[in-house]
């Protein structure tokens, strides 16, 4: 195939660099984390708070924050040693005319680009294995991922989705497919914001938001140890006076009645106290 993305390396920057910042997305000071579990407890709550002053974004009660996480920084480097590519180079990314809208940078480094912007960390999707079988040079690895999408391949996809394969799974599992970065951009999605339902009330809040956040973690049928992308980004935080996060505030579905007499009915999921605490403050 022929990619709709083009690339130019270059070992200095062409163009001032800009943080990435994602559609309508801001960069929230993150001013306190702290544990809310006792150390031992099977579920590890945190309770995150974030600083709104000087961004002029308001919230209401019962909305969410859509939190763009970032991959952690070991895993990327591990992925662009397998790949070849060497994290301080820069990059000038053009999309040709078959592309009408993109949200990739148009400047920006090689381990931003795979720490901020790629979710190469996600789960493949079916696409993905398809286009992929295209630049399989060894015939073995070439006809697994063409069956991938077949009936005699099911019981080998079905596998990959219960161990939860990545992107980066993938491509070390078939070391012969190395597609080029202008490919890699077009078959790897960027990273979609997280939705958390916001934990206070703006009428004792106005200038924070406060988040409960439950780390999200597992072991697969083959023992392997996975941790939830947004919450093992945020778990790993610390309220230093440096650390911001990337985020944008979006309306929630939990509407309280005008009538504050008329009974309802709470179901809490995630952490099962989020946007409760933020309803019994206002």
């Amino acid at each position: 195939p022929t990619p709709k993305y083009s690339v130019q390396f270059s070992a200095t920057a062409q163009d001032k660099l800009k943080p990435f910042k994602p559609l309508r997305s801001h960069l929230f000071p993150l001013i306190e984390v702290r544990r809310l579990t006792p150390e031992g407890y099977d579920r590890d709550i945190r309770h995150f708070t974030i600083d709104l002053q000087g961004t002029k974004v308001k919230y209401n009660c019962g909305d969410t924050l859509g939190i763009y996480p970032q991959n952690h920084k070991a895993d990327v480097l591990q992925l662009l040693r397998d790949l070849d590519l060497h994290p301080s180079d820069f990059l000038k990314i053009q999309k040709s005319d078959q592309i009408r809208r993109t949200f990739l940078p148009s400047s920006t480094t090689v381990e931003t680009l795979f720490t901020e912007v790629l979710d190469v960390f996600g789960r493949p999707t079916r696409r993905f294995y398809s286009l992929l079988s295209r630049f399989a040079t060894n015939p073995a690895e070439k006809a697994a991922l063409e069956s991938l999408l077949t009936q005699e391949g099911s019981s080998l996809l079905q596998s990959f989705l219960s161990e939860t394969l990545t992107y980066a799974d993938v491509l070390r599992k078939f070391p012969s497919a190395k597609p080029s970065l202008p490919f890699l951009l077009e078959l790897i999605p960027t990273i979609k914001p997280r939705f958390y339902s916001i934990a206070s009330s703006p009428l004792l809040h106005p200038h924070t938001i406060d988040l409960c956040v439950v780390g999200v973690n597992w072991k697969t049928p083959a023992g392997v140890q996975r941790r939830g992308q947004c919450t093992s980004y945020l778990h790993d935080l610390q309220a230093d006076g440096h650390t911001t996060i990337r985020g944008v505030v979006t309306p929630g579905t939990m509407k309280m009645p005008t009538d504050s007499k008329a009974p309802v009915i709470m179901a809490g999921l995630g952490t099962g106290i989020a946007p409760f605490k933020a309803i019994t403050e206002h």
